[in-house]
């Protein structure tokens, strides 16, 4: 996947992460859920009956492919981003639903905490900025981002107890796997397919073989020059 955490991550923690925080890291400050409207407007993905219309997830590309090309960066399919920015936002309601099940909080304290140390690993504000924007994070929602991964962190933690070992870091992330797995399949997530079809396994988009948008069980499609 294009743009992880994996860059992001500080040497001194373990490089495990569970399969779904492709997702979880994280769907954005300005991808909040809206509630369904009476208008039929284009949803790109529903969660729980909640909206995120597609012209949410298009403004998020369009910000992630700016950002990139400010940078100097290689451009990333349209699409890509797209696919991406959906499994943060999935991610994020399963990080956040998984995280109160036990008891997990962040503080806003925990958050400033972790960005003052990552600006400080990479060198400063704006190199740390190179490095969010390769990781097709939109601008604004670094917070969220960061939210969620602490937030995994923590639950992974809560998981390992004491443990030091290689393989008792393996059987915890795995084991953080299985619950995010299961608080998954017990939320009732649908896609448009336009973008593809999502995999609660792995909390990915696999992408779909046309890109024509079809009406799903609620799942509505765009209108031309929405």
């Amino acid at each position: 996947m294009i743009g992880t955490l994996r860059t992001l991550v500080r040497p001194d923690r373990p490089a495990l992460r569970p399969r779904l925080t492709v997702a979880v890291l994280a769907a954005a400050a300005g991808l909040a859920l809206t509630g369904c409207q009476p208008a039929k407007a284009g949803a790109a993905v529903i969660i729980d009956g909640e909206r995120v219309p597609v012209s949410v997830v298009q403004d998020k590309v369009e910000a992630v492919a700016a950002a990139r090309a400010a940078r100097g960066l290689d451009a990333v399919p349209h699409d890509v981003l797209a696919r991406e920015q959906i499994q943060r936002l999935i991610g994020h309601q399963i990080a956040m639903r998984t995280a109160a099940q036990r008891g997990v909080t962040v503080t806003p304290g925990d958050i400033d905490q972790e960005i003052a140390a990552r600006e400080a690993e990479f060198g400063g504000p704006e190199s740390f900025q190179d490095q969010v924007a390769a990781a097709n994070i939109a601008p604004g929602d670094l917070r969220t981002f960061v939210q969620d991964y602490l937030s995994m962190d923590a639950l992974r933690a809560s998981i390992a107890g004491g443990a030091t070992t290689e393989a008792e870091l393996v059987a915890a992330q795995q084991e953080l796997n299985k619950l995010s797995e299961t608080t998954a399949r017990g939320m009732n997530i649908r896609v448009n397919p336009r973008y593809g079809s999502w995999d609660p396994a792995t909390g990915e988009i696999k992408p779909s073989e046309s890109q024509v948008s079809v009406p799903d069980q609620g799942v509505v499609p765009p209108t031309p020059g929405q």
